[in-house]
């Protein structure tokens, strides 16, 4: 009886540990706005890794960071344009063409050489 209460103990113990580790690699949705403003004015610095830290930790954030880094990508600063942009793509990618729709030629007026 005591190996089948220690095998089931050992199965919960695995169980919550395995949780606990998928929890921990999920996005932060729960991110003020006043952290992610600071981070935005971090993605201009001067010193790469801070800019680089700043992109990691707002690519974390996830969609609840998408407003503010939206409005980021009209910046007056071309790093932080930049890198907005970059995690607003990745983010919400653009839709892809289905692979059953027509193909539309680029150049209409190639047509009347086809």
């Amino acid at each position: 009886m005591t190996t089948i209460a220690s095998r089931c103990l050992a199965v919960i113990i695995a169980v919550t540990a395995i949780t606990a580790a998928i929890r921990a690699d999920e996005p932060k949705s729960g991110a003020s706005e006043r952290e992610i403003k600071r981070l935005i004015g971090q993605l201009g610095s001067e010193r790469f890794n801070d800019r680089e830290a700043a992109t990691d930790q707002l690519s974390k954030f996830g969609k609840s960071a998408l407003p503010s880094l939206r409005e980021a990508t009209r910046s007056p600063d071309s790093e932080v344009r930049r890198r907005a942009q970059q995690l607003v793509e990745e983010m919400q990618p653009p839709p892809v063409r289905s692979m059953d729709a027509p193909l539309q030629p680029v150049i209409p007026a190639a047509k009347s050489y086809l």
